[in-house]
């Protein structure tokens, strides 16, 4: 029972380490002092005569953790539970011995020898404290014979403190080591965390955030890493009447892999800053050999491998000229009507397991390009593979191209935008979640219908700016929709409102614009406040109930409501601050 409660309490002697120095004694001193009163009241026993008990081990221990104070008031109160439960004054005579154990303890704390030294420095302590009881057993019994008699009681005294002392220590060792290795395992995930971190930062960095902007395109992107730190990569660059642009998928998902990233861009910026200038028109095949050729110049490992889908747009002569290194998914175009095409486009990954020569010199690893006219109103899809990879876990199958390319064929006469949001609603219907086991990253290019007309203004947080626009707004919106300006009036009413109120927080310095856009398949219409955006989502999934908000005082996301219903489509961009909405012109006619 002695040894269960030395192994079972040694870990809370650990604790007092933590503490400020008089708390560390007071609790050396309560938790040493229990084990004289733990030894008192469990000794070790024979036929019913005591052999010894384990009063020695608190106040040896109580110096060697706590110091010469602890070690001497632990005996002393050691002492004190003796006389109680022996009821005799006689044993005043345990106290010396223990008391003087106990200070020498604590007098070689400061040398703060390691465990094997403290069992030896035990060793000798004990044998001191057991000569010292010896001689007072010798001057209170005075018979030599007698006192003979006490001996093998002494010496079995000696051992069991001593085995008593060696599992404290020892138990003490190992939770120490324990702790130890916790720490330095604690260390190395904080350490890993603080370096994922500074990972995801300089790829969020990286990625691009100032994109182009395009008369007669529009596009929109998505990039959501399956972990913290992602392994796809896109940008678009326009360089006078072409428009360049890509999606990368490289090995790993680790700083490695934000490594491969960060050299393909540069690599890539470096050759349209430098190289481009010899060449009359862009060639995507040029730049992937141009890549090929400074990765093999890197060394980077026969495992790192990048694999890349490039495109360039003539935007004049609208043609777009491909090609793959490697890239799984191939190209997804939409016609008319929703006619959807994939282009067949090969290449092998970029890597230094293959050499150089192999690349140049093998009819298999050269990249062929593909060239294809991208037609008014059509949709360009370029997606990573973690997409079309991700596996239902409820149903045990693939999302597949061929569900992709459904979305696609039922959406493509929409923006980008909302083309976009289609395929993430689709996405998650399917998976549960918007996270894939893999990166989703894809990059929807839509050549626009031609604008028929156009509405600009800027106003200020102000309703009364708000209302002077309202009879301009029905001069340019009533040719095309007859006689449904009224609604959409009301809807413009209410999101203005929210732009002012909620985004602006009726700050008149600050501006709200307003843009509408007329082609011959709807009306589109943007309105963007200087607010930092809000979690739109949410209020865009509740129903209008407008006589439950009067009824209840909720008025906040009444305006998206009423808009929801007034429109054909309503959506925000990713912070939240502008709202796009389009209405169909066969409808409203």
């Amino acid at each position: 029972m002695i040894v269960a409660w030395v192994y079972l309490s040694g870990n809370f002697s650990l604790t007092a380490k933590n503490l400020l120095s008089k708390q560390s004694r007071l609790f050396y001193i309560t938790y040493f002092s229990l084990f004289s009163l733990i030894a008192i009241l469990f000794p070790i026993q024979y036929q019913g005569i005591t052999l010894c008990s384990f009063r020695a081990v608190g106040p040896i221990l109580g110096g060697l953790f706590g110091g010469p104070y602890v070690g001497g008031t632990v005996s002393l109160l050691g002492g004190m539970f003796r006389m109680q439960a022996g009821s005799c004054l006689q044993y005043w005579r345990a106290i010396p011995p223990a008391f003087l154990g106990g200070v020498l303890a604590g007098l070689t704390r400061k040398y703060k020898f390691r465990v094997k030294n403290k069992l030896f420095l035990s060793v000798l302590l004990l044998a001191i404290y057991q000569l010292a009881t010896l001689f007072l057993s010798w001057l209170r019994i005075g018979d030599f014979i007698s006192w003979l008699e006490t001996l093998p009681v002494q010496i079995s005294a000696f051992l069991i403190n001593l085995l008593g002392i060696t599992v404290f220590l020892k138990v003490v060792e190992q939770i120490s080591e324990n702790k130890k290795q916790m720490i330095e395992l604690e260390d190395l995930y904080n350490n890993l965390e603080t370096q994922f971190e500074k990972g995801r930062k300089l790829h969020e960095q990286f990625l691009p955030s100032d994109l182009p902007e395009l008369a007669k395109y529009s596009y929109s992107t998505y990039f959501q890493p399956a972990e913290k730190l992602g392994g796809d990569f896109y940008d678009l660059i326009k360089i006078k009447d072409q428009l360049i642009f890509y999606l990368a998928d490289v090995s790993g998902h680790s700083l490695d892999g934000s490594m491969l990233n960060i050299f393909l861009r540069e690599t890539i910026n470096n050759y349209l800053l430098y190289q481009h200038s010899i060449e009359p028109r862009l060639s995507p095949s040029n730049l992937i050999e141009y890549i090929i050729d400074r990765y093999q110049q890197e060394s980077f490992p026969d495992d790192y491998f990048i694999c890349l889908l490039l495109g360039v747009l003539d935007l004049e002569e609208q043609r777009i000229t491909f090609a793959n290194a490697g890239f799984q998914v191939p190209p997804i175009i939409a016609k008319m009507q929703g006619e959807v095409t994939t282009l067949s486009c090969g290449g092998m990954p970029i890597s230094s397991a293959i050499n150089e020569e192999a690349y140049l010199g093998s009819n298999v690893l050269n990249y062929q390009e593909e060239e294809v006219y991208f037609k008014r109103s059509e949709v360009l899809l370029m997606t990573t593979d973690g997409l079309i990879e991700e596996i239902s876990s409820q149903k045990n199958i693939r999302y597949g191209e061929q569900r992709l390319q459904e979305v696609l064929a039922k959406n493509y006469y929409l923006p980008p935008d909302l083309i976009k949001a289609e395929i993430t609603a689709d996405f998650k219907s399917f998976s549960g979640q918007e996270k894939g086991q893999d990166d989703i990253t894809f990059l929807i290019l839509k050549n626009k219908l031609p604008i028929i007309d156009q509405f600009e203004r800027t106003i200020n947080s102000s309703c009364q700016e708000m209302y002077q626009i309202q009879e301009e707004l029905r001069e340019f919106i009533v040719p095309y929709c007859n006689e449904a300006f009224t609604l959409i009036w009301i809807g413009f009413q209410e999101l203005i409102s929210n732009a002012i109120e909620h985004g602006n927080c009726l700050d008149e310095d600050k501006q709200v614009e307003i843009k509408v856009e007329i082609n011959e398949k709807y009306i589109k219409a943007s309105i963007k406040d200087e607010g930092v955006g809000f979690d739109w989502q949410k209020q865009l999934n509740q129903e209008l109930n407008l006589e439950h908000d009067l009824r209840s005082g909720r008025e906040r996301g009444r305006g998206i409501k009423i808009a929801k219903k007034l429109y054909d489509e309503v959506w925000y961009n990713e912070t939240g601050n502008q709202v796009n909405f389009l209405k169909y012109r066969e409808k409203i006619r």
